[in-house]
């Protein structure tokens, strides 16, 4: 789905050809789910913990090469309602900086589930960029938070039938979601009561009844509907239903013969857009 470039190549590029070099922001967000209803994650200190103790800047770097944005958030820098919003860091200020292992290893003393059995769920997939490693990451920071965690590895058709089952209680695995239209409404339901492709549910009626509100409210009152977007991503962030992680960024290396280069961040490349010399 998206390749990155080693962040030596990219430089050497920037250097020797850039003017055929595209970084593009996509609409996508790729992230960990944790499914609310399975211990040790059915309790929201838990989830919060493994936010605070993720290094999204590692994740970034050693898995997609730099070319990736990271986030505490669900909906990309793409979505008009999106507003910058991360409490997941050490000193925060609206963005990511650095993880905060003291604060998660409170909230997983607190919680009192140190020494649960936690199994990493994970599939080799092109439509989740960076699964294997991802999920391996986390199941050494689960340990290192004092849990008994392993890795289970299985087929792609196995890892989506599996995961949106609710009798298996599968409890956390890589995913990745983008959509291919303008509207908050394309990202935000995929984390709520009704399970899609995004894993198992996080149910919270309010949170439910405010994304019906804002839907109805995209046909009304567009600009309305974005801030109310905003408010409840927000509140969904501090109920961290998932481990966001980062947005990808399509690097493109093109013939100097190419012209008009153009990206849409839910389209791609606007292929009939471009000539060629």
């Amino acid at each position: 789905m998206w390749r990155a470039f080693p962040a030596e190549s990219i430089a050497l590029i920037e250097a020797t050809h850039a003017g055929q070099l595209h970084s593009d922001p996509v609409a996508a967000t790729v992230y960990m789910f944790l499914n609310a209803h399975t211990a040790p994650f059915n309790d929201e200190r838990v989830r919060r913990a493994l936010n605070y103790a993720v290094d999204r800047g590692s994740i970034s770097d050693e898995v997609f090469g730099g070319a990736a944005r990271v986030t505490c958030q669900f909906l990309p820098p793409t979505s008009p309602g999106y507003v910058p919003y991360c409490p997941y860091t050490d000193h925060p200020d609206g963005t990511w900086t650095a993880p905060d292992l003291a604060k998660a290893r409170q909230l997983v003393d607190a919680s009192g589930t140190a020494g649960a059995k936690v199994t990493v769920w994970a599939a080799p997939s092109p439509f989740v960029p960076g699964a294997m490693p991802e999920a391996l990451y986390f199941v050494h920071l689960l340990d290192r938070l004092g849990y008994d965690a392993e890795l289970e590895v299985v087929t792609t058709p196995r890892y989506n039938a599996t995961i949106n089952d609710p009798s298996q209680h599968v409890q956390i695995g890589p995913m990745a979601w983008g959509s291919d239209y303008l509207a908050e409404s394309g990202f935000i339901p995929g984390v709520t009561c009704n399970p899609t492709v995004t894993g198992p549910a996080f149910c919270n009626p309010t949170i439910e009844r405010r994304i019906e509100e804002a839907t109805n409210m995209q046909l009304t009152d567009v600009a309305a509907s974005h801030d109310l977007w905003s408010d409840l991503e927000h509140d969904l962030v501090d109920r961290a239903p998932w481990v966001s992680l980062v947005n990808p960024i399509w690097t493109a290396l093109v013939s100097e013969r190419l012209g008009n280069y153009q990206f849409h961040p839910y389209w791609g490349q606007l292929f009939d857009q471009m000539w060629v010399r």
